[in-house]
């Protein structure tokens, strides 16, 4: 049996095939519960399962980013592409896997590059480094201020350091919190009341506490403002309620958006990525396609070899049990039985091989073999 294991953040998935007959689902879930030291029947009940066509789909579907919490994502194509290498080098996969995730490695790469499914960010932090970059063309000599060290503050500033970010302030109530991040991010820790200080130093600002109040209000930007000669700030509000009073914006050179601009904007990618799946289907369907009429191809093959040579077995022992019962036969009679025994078995096997040709170009293959290896018994 072939399989691949696909474990990322927020799935498992174990993907098998065999040659000849579907999967044992029920053997496949013990053994993977005694790989991880569950209880079956507890696993079984988190467990979906999908076959043939849906479950061809599904993968591609995953890899394509369509099956993601965030729609149209790509790091899950990376994801997939290892796990498939890892099982490959493994020798756990063959033929059939190796097409089947080759494929969906293929359509996903035609997915987002003829379609807009992962263009525009769904994620507000992601979305606050869009903002940032209306208002800043270079990163690297900028400053940026995390007030408050949440999980929000904290995703907004790894995306502003993957774009260039070099030196970083974090101002907390709790020292020991700031410490932690500025530890970890290289920057610098301050207590929370010696925010007002260190505004000027800050072209980018992140404020993200759980305040009830304003904790900067326009007297704080304009004499930041004065400090810094009056060069640009941009302040990022994603606090609820809002850390930051509103009217900073009327400052000249101040730029302020909040956690609605910011989720506004996030919505409005989300809804034009949603718009694009139904052209993602069309191309992962038309892979599917032909992914699955190649491994329909290979399985065909062998069942028709198989079912010839049965069929040539069969006539080769009636040919050598009848042949000694009809007496003193020439070499040349005993040739003449042998050819029309021969024809008659090419003429048997000349229409199921024919349907099963014209039913893997038409898809429908696997149907054919699986009812022809059962009428002929040809796995046993």
């Amino acid at each position: 049996m072939e399989c691949a294991l696909l474990s990322t953040c927020n799935r498992a998935e174990l993907y098998a095939c065999e040659e000849e007959n579907l999967p044992d689902v029920q053997k496949v879930t013990a053994a993977l519960a005694d790989f991880k030291g569950l209880n079956t029947e507890k696993l079984v009940r988190y467990l979906y399962v999908h076959r043939g066509r849906e479950a061809a789909r599904h993968l591609f579907r995953v890899t394509a980013g369509l099956d993601s919490m965030v729609l149209g994502e790509t790091e899950i194509k990376g994801q997939v592409e290892s796990a498939y290498f890892l099982a490959r080098n493994c020798g756990a996969t063959g033929k059939m896997l190796n097409r089947l995730f080759e494929s969906s490695l293929r359509a996903a790469k035609e997915v987002h590059s003829v379609t807009r499914i992962g263009v525009g960010k769904v994620s507000v932090s992601s979305v606050a480094v869009d903002f940032a970059r209306k208002v800043f063309q270079n990163f690297s000599d900028k400053t940026v201020m995390v007030i408050g060290a949440g999980q929000a503050g904290e995703a907004t500033l790894t995306n502003l350091l993957d774009r260039g970010v070099s030196r970083v302030i974090i101002a907390n109530r709790s020292p020991e919190r700031a410490a932690e991040l500025a530890r970890k991010y290289g920057g610098k820790a301050i207590a929370l009341e010696l925010r007002e200080d260190y505004l000027p130093r800050a072209d980018i600002v992140i404020a993200s506490t759980g305040a009830q109040g304003h904790i900067i209000e326009p007297e704080h930007i304009r004499s930041a403002m004065r400090t810094r000669r009056n060069k640009p700030m941009l302040l990022l509000d994603i606090a609820v309620p809002r850390d930051i009073n509103p009217a900073v914006n009327d400052i000249q050179n101040v730029y302020l958006f909040d956690i609605d601009d910011l989720k506004e904007a996030a919505e409005d990618n989300r809804r034009q990525r949603e718009a694009e799946v139904g052209k993602c289907l069309e191309i992962i369907d038309r892979h599917i396609d032909s992914c699955l009429k190649a491994i329909e191809g290979m399985k065909v093959a062998p069942t028709i070899a198989k079912l010839s040579e049965t069929v040539h077995n069969i006539m080769e022992a009636e040919l050598a049990r009848t042949l000694p019962k009809l007496g003193n036969l020439s070499e040349r009679e005993k040739n003449e039985i042998r050819h029309m025994a021969d024809r008659i078995v090419h003429k048997i096997l000349h229409g199921p091989v024919q349907t099963l040709t014209e039913k893997t170009r038409d898809g429908e293959g696997h149907w054919y073999v699986e009812v022809i290896r059962k009428l002929f018994r040809l796995s046993e």
